[in-house]
């Protein structure tokens, strides 16, 4: 049983066809797939690879629909992505000093356009007069297509002290900040299944 990305998808596919192995590619981005009724060099990537596929999964609905109206002959399904309890443990952590008595907006996330990072921090400085007892926390590496443009709107933010990168944490430590906060703020224009939020 072979399970890869699409990234190396025909290579893993062709391996798994040698040797008669199943295989499944799971798909995660609406425009790698919807780009193929337009894109006939990236149509015919997908073919290749999923030719003799054990089974093609979305993660959406909208996804699987544009997969076999595309590829009609394609195995695909729908498999929901789901996310793991948060522990107990994380749960009995008191907020640290810096945030007690705080109202916590969180938001992690990829620094994609399509996540919209730069417009919340712009709308969380257009209130946070307001709301002094209020910070934004911002959880993500600074990987992403707009990094430049988040980066210029937290050097920007009039209400800066307000604001916080924290750059890159664990997955405990961001589930940590979860239980932790009071809102949890994502904006993204377009998710495939909106895995953050799980």
């Amino acid at each position: 049983f072979a399970h890869v990305g699409f990234l190396g998808g025909v290579v893993t596919a062709n391996v798994a066809r040698e040797f008669e192995i199943p295989f499944f590619i799971t798909e995660h981005d609406f425009w790698d797939i919807e780009s193929c009724a337009t894109n006939a060099h990236r149509k015919r990537h997908y073919t290749a690879a999923i030719k003799g596929i054990s089974g093609w999964i979305a993660v959406a609905n909208r996804m699987h629909k544009s997969m076999k109206d595309i590829f009609p002959e394609a195995p695909v399904v729908t498999i929901h992505n789901g996310a793991e309890i948060i522990p107990n443990a994380l749960k009995a952590n008191p907020r640290p000093n810096s945030l007690m008595d705080r109202q916590v907006v969180l938001c992690t996330s990829f620094f994609y356009k399509r996540k919209n990072v730069p417009l919340l921090i712009r709308a969380f400085d257009s209130v946070a007069e307001q709301h002094p007892n209020a910070r934004l926390l911002v959880i993500g590496d600074g990987g992403g297509d707009d990094k430049t443009a988040v980066l210029a709107a937290l050097g920007t933010a009039i209400h800066r002290s307000q604001i916080v990168w924290l750059g890159a944490l664990s997955h405990n430590e961001v589930l940590q900040y979860m239980v932790w906060c009071d809102v949890f703020a994502n904006i993204g224009i377009n998710e495939p299944f909106a895995t953050v939020f799980s």
